[in-house]
């Protein structure tokens, strides 16, 4: 198998086959996708008057999950610069 290939169900037959029993992977990445914006509002929830529903998230999460990115979390922060900074920070840290 050359480097970087991804490994399928026969790709993993492939190598037991041939007596490998383990292999040097990656995982797949850690996403956090962060939502900023009071105006912002999760679909299915009611909106309040100057907020529209967010979809971003939703589709932008979807396509990573459909790519096969199963540590995928949407994360909502209210405008606050404080709040914002350490959601940031914090996710870093969860990430590493």
């Amino acid at each position: 198998m050359e480097k970087d290939s991804i490994l399928s169900p026969a790709a993993v037959g492939f190598l037991a086959s041939m007596g490998h029993a383990d292999v040097s992977v990656y995982p797949n990445p850690a996403v956090s996708i962060i939502v900023t914006g009071n105006e912002l509002q999760k679909p299915g929830n009611p909106l309040q008057h100057g907020q529209v529903y967010e979809s971003n998230s939703v589709a932008l999460a979807s396509v990573l999950r459909h790519l096969d990115f199963d540590r995928v979390e949407v994360v909502y922060v209210t405008d606050e610069p404080e709040l914002i900074t350490g959601t940031l920070e914090m996710r870093c840290k969860k990430l590493m």
